[in-house]
């Protein structure tokens, strides 16, 4: 019988993938995976449907100037604060 995804996990890791900080490891270790299963994370099911879903979810056609522009100056802010 196949593994099934956990939908909790599958969610966590989702937004964990997100983060530009975290490895594939450590979206795994925080999703509350096993340290076994975060080392072998090239093969790890759950992580290849995240990575499908996030790619259906960003399309071309969301990428416009605007969108640009916005996270240009929400990065500079960012660095501002940061000082």
């Amino acid at each position: 019988m196949p593994a099934t995804i956990n939908p909790i996990r599958k969610a966590i890791l989702k937004k964990e993938l997100l983060n530009p900080k975290n490895s594939v490891k450590d979206s795994l270790l925080k999703a509350g995976y096993s340290p076994i299963t975060a080392h072998n994370s090239t093969s790890v099911k759950a992580v290849k449907v995240c990575r499908e879903e996030i790619a259906r979810e960003i399309s071309f056609k969301d990428l416009t100037p605007e969108h640009f522009t916005k996270k240009s100056n929400l990065i500079f802010e960012n660095a501002l604060s940061l000082k």
